[in-house]
């Protein structure tokens, strides 16, 4: 090969902007390895933006790679001299420069999974990182590792579709196993799928989605929860925590499935995630440092500049003097999941949103939490408190505070 590694070498340190013209990516590349100095030119930039963050690996764009495989920074290097850039990637969004745009646009892709994880990593390389970094290493890992060479399916992709087909038909986990037994007999020997439904979850216990059923009174009375976890009826109206079937010889039978229950995800996991990115950690104090685009105080621009906000800051200034600590709306109504007019089942959603961030961002669909799932058939009224205690329970946790990393002040 006619081109050395010194090609994208320092000697050639210069930073594009994205409006800068790139056709030399394609037009100064040669099979033969005689690439122009302005292609070098433009693969040395490529190199400084995609490591300009200081991490180890980063996404291959040759050919081949197209950004699926994450390489060590000579690898990526040899391949570039090698295959050249893959089509159409004049803007480098795969390697911060949407990050670097949406700091004034608002860009739904500023909070990239893997960025996130390559900020916690630089912190923790000279000690064991937390389980939930961890848990965070092998989601990315899974979400860029192909199932086989000859795929473009991710594990993650291919996990995520399994348990999706798991819960929408209810198998059993002796079936899970046995399908997956059955693909991993199709797959080639060098196949990187999980080999069973533990596996599989210990992937995606990355996703900090686990959820908690609870069960409660068919009246709404009461959650059988806590103290009252092992109850069979309710202490109010006494009926039955469970369905109530007559056998064939006429006898009343209680089963062991519930009457009703209460899905609650907790929000504290989902909430330190948010800090895990320098980007979205940095405007998580926006309510407090963030520049307003109108100098008239009359103006609400955000909710910081409301009345309820500066009470409580009045109520509590301890609170207030650390711009982190995370103010958070709730909001719920309800709907009928099975979208016809003549269906008297309804279940309504709880959803949080941190108000920390700025406008373009806090009701934004990837910043709302589903906090829980109350179940139908009508409509919980006055009684809603009772499905609320857990998240109460958690809301009270919260205002003690946690500990959660800061990736954006390195604490």
């Amino acid at each position: 090969m006619g081109c050395s590694i010194c090609c994208i070498g320092s000697r050639f340190v210069v930073v594009l902007k994205m409006g800068d013209d790139r056709k030399a990516m394609y037009d100064g590349w040669s099979r033969t390895g005689e690439h122009t100095m302005e292609w070098a030119r433009i693969a040395n930039a490529f190199m400084t933006q995609a490591f300009a963050s200081g991490c180890t690996v980063a996404k291959c764009p040759c050919k081949n790679c197209k950004n699926r495989l994450r390489q060590y920074r000579h690898e990526i290097q040899v391949h570039l001299c090698k295959d050249g850039f893959m089509p159409e990637y004049l803007v480098w969004h795969e390697h911060g420069e949407l990050e670097h745009a949406s700091e004034s646009d608002g860009n739904d892709d500023e909070d990239r999974m893997d960025e996130m994880i390559a900020d916690v990593g630089r912190e923790y390389e000279k000690e064991s990182p937390p389980e939930e970094v961890q848990k965070f290493f092998r989601l990315l890992a899974a979400s860029d590792e192909k199932v086989h060479e000859g795929t473009n399916v991710t594990v993650l992709q291919a996990v995520t579709r399994l348990m999706a087909m798991k819960s929408k038909y209810n198998f059993a986990n002796n079936c899970y196993n046995g399908i997956l037994k059955l693909i991993i007999d199709l797959l080639p020997s060098n196949h990187k799928m999980p080999k069973d439904l533990y596996q599989s979850k210990k992937i995606l216990a990355g996703l900090g989605m686990n959820y908690e059923k609870i069960d409660a009174c068919e009246n709404n009375c009461m959650l059988f929860w806590k103290e009252h976890e092992n109850d069979t009826h309710c202490m109010h109206c006494n009926a039955s925590r469970y369905v109530e079937v007559v056998s064939d010889d006429g006898e009343q039978v209680t089963t062991k499935v519930s009457v009703k229950q209460l899905r609650y995800m907790p929000i504290t996991p989902r909430l330190k995630r948010l800090y895990l990115s320098q980007e979205t950690a940095k405007q998580m104090r926006w309510h407090s440092e963030g520049k307003r685009e109108s100098e008239d105080k009359d103006i609400m621009v955000h909710p910081s500049d409301g009345a309820a906000w500066q009470a409580l800051d009045r109520f509590d200034p301890e609170f207030a003097k650390d711009s982190r600590n995370v103010r958070l709306g709730l909001s719920t109504d309800g709907f009928t999941p099975f979208s016809t007019s003549n269906s008297p089942y309804s279940c309504w959603p709880v959803f949080i949103m941190p108000y920390n961030l700025p406008p373009n961002m806090c009701m934004k669909e990837g910043y709302i939490f589903l906090a829980a799932i109350i179940p139908g058939h009508k409509h919980p009224g006055k009684k809603i408190n009772v499905f609320m205690q857990p998240l109460i329970e958690e809301l009270k946790e919260l205002w003690q505070g946690v500990k959660a990393y800061d990736s954006h002040k390195k604490m």
